[in-house]
């Protein structure tokens, strides 16, 4: 692979007829690569020169392995990325040079209709049709054939079947039946007040108006929070239940809804302490959902915190951490950053892994988190098909001692709120929802009975059992 050094004593490259003798020697040295180390700065019109006479009689899928990028100080990056972006926009080249006697691949046959983009929402069919022509000149230009039989091979199977790629899938999904308005849930009395203006369509805007809930998101919270016993009786039966719905389908409002409704009411009678811990079995995954509720819950009085292996120690190294992440200067009111915050002032919510959970139980400053015997009310595994084997024997000892250490180790029934398996609900069409027998006991002068186990999972199916 042979490179060639730009730099030759001048850090500044400015020259358009150096531009244009660089990219002429690329017209006949195929495997030919630049080095730029040692250019501190080029000006747009040199790069932009160059990359035009490269493409005159090359392929632009050349630029990727020409241009040696990781050899570019930032701003020579800065420089060539405008020059590469337009030349790529252009139109493609024709097929490359003969190389070796054999001719180059001709022009396969066109995947389909050419679909010209237009600006406004993304049109999937524009951007597939985009990346298979570059692809197609990729491989025409880096694909050498020395045999005449693999050559037609490949280009029978290239125009006429499916090597490079398949046709593409194109799956309608049916809407998910809708659910019952939240502000009935709150006439109802089974949810806070404030929940509404909390789950709104848009977390910027205060005025935006609340979400609606599909059927078995409802289904879901009435099931968390409890169902009438009798239709004589005020006491409710709240059960354990398992979310098995779509990618998707808003998991994490069936039991993000309940949780915070609880919260607040806790909060106004005066209850403190973590009355959540939501569990994930990635950090990626915590991160996303946290941003969300985080914004969701400014302004409502209650706290939340992510506590991990990536949580700062002191205040000061966690707001810097903060605004490097996020661009903010300040969090939100409902964010507790570091761990001597956590450990001094226990979150409403708390969301963490298995693993620091584990953690959180055993090491001295972490276990009076939990040092308040019976606030602890929801324990939430989300993507739960990933404890099995000796993780899931792990976590449900976790469980245990938890609920030990909690002095929340009563033993709830079990709902299951979930559509069909293969698909969303229709419009109108029915949910699925199984029930064990109720938590033992009811709500006594506004405590809650054991500990609310809730897990999710997009590919748990339901078997109705």
């Amino acid at each position: 692979m042979p490179v060639f050094r730009v730099f030759t004593g001048q850090r500044r490259l400015d020259d358009l007829e150096a531009a244009r003798q660089l990219g002429q020697r690329l017209w006949t040295e195929d495997d030919l690569h630049l080095d730029f180390g040692q250019v501190e700065d080029v000006t747009p019109e040199f790069a932009a020169e160059l990359c035009r006479t490269i493409v005159a009689r090359r392929s632009p899928a050349v630029l990727a392995s020409a241009l040696r990028v990781q050899t570019m100080a930032p701003q020579v990056q800065a420089a060539f990325l405008p020059a590469i972006t337009a030349v790529l926009g252009g139109t493609p080249p024709g097929p490359s040079p003969k190389a070796d006697g054999i001719p180059a691949a001709p022009p396969a046959r066109k995947p389909g209709p050419r679909v010209t983009p237009t600006r406004g929402p993304l049109n999937p069919f524009a951007v597939l049709d985009r990346v298979q022509r570059q692809y197609l000149t990729y491989v025409r230009t880096f694909q050498r054939f020395q045999n005449p039989e693999i050559r037609d091979w490949v280009l029978e199977r290239v125009q006429n079947g499916t090597l490079l790629w398949k046709p593409p899938f194109v799956q309608l999904s049916r809407p998910f039946a809708p659910g019952e308005a939240l502000a009935n849930l709150v006439a109802e009395g089974l949810l806070h007040p404030h929940i509404p203006t909390i789950f709104r369509r848009d977390p910027d805007d205060l005025s935006s108006p609340p979400v609606d809930p599909y059927r078995h998101q409802t289904e879901a919270i009435r099931r968390i929070l409890g169902v009438p016993q009798s239709p004589f009786s005020t006491l409710h039966s709240p059960s354990n239940v398992v979310v098995a719905t779509g990618t998707g389908s808003g998991k994490s409002f069936c039991f993000g809804i309940p949780i915070v409704s609880e919260c607040l009411r806790l909060r106004g009678q005066g209850v403190l302490g973590i009355k959540a811990v939501i569990v994930y079995p990635m950090n990626a995954l915590a991160n996303s959902q946290y941003d969300d509720f985080a914004q969701r819950l400014h302004g409502s009085g209650l706290t939340i915190a992510r506590y991990t292996g990536d949580t700062a120690f002191s205040p000061a190294e966690a707001l810097e951490a903060y605004h490097r992440a996020t661009g903010r200067e300040q969090p939100y009111d409902s964010e507790i950053l570091s761990r001597e915050e956590i450990q001094a002032t226990p979150p409403d919510i708390l969301m963490t892994n298995y693993v620091m959970l584990e953690l959180l139980l055993t090491r001295f400053d972490d276990r009076r988190l939990f040092a308040t015997p019976g606030v602890l009310r929801f324990l939430v595994l989300d993507e739960v098909h990933t404890y099995t084997g000796r993780r899931g024997a792990d976590v449900a000892a976790l469980i245990r001692r938890l609920k030990q250490h909690t002095h929340t180790g009563t033993r709830p029934g079990l709902a299951v709120t979930a559509p069909p398996p293969g698909g969303g609900v229709a419009e109108g069409g029915p949910g699925l929802a199984v029930t064990d027998p109720p938590l033992r006991g009811g709500l006594a002068g506004g405590a809650w009975p054991g500990l609310r186990c809730i897990a999710t999972s997009a590919t748990v199916e339901s078997t109705g059992d």
